[in-house]
């Protein structure tokens, strides 16, 4: 699926980009879910599988 290959990749440059980009997701990612509350529900949906 195309948006998987995108998420990957998009992943992968950010993990092996440095640490200025990989901070800068960080903040990002953070902020987003203290602004969105729903989303917190949603992302951790894929998370549940490996729990337990």
């Amino acid at each position: 699926m195309v948006v998987d290959a995108v998420l990957y990749h998009t992943t992968m440059e950010l993990m092996f980009a440095g640490r200025n980009t990989t901070g800068s997701a960080l903040c990002w990612f953070f902020y987003l879910h203290a602004s969105h509350f729903g989303f917190l529900a949603v992302s951790a949906l894929p998370i549940g599988p490996l729990a337990s």
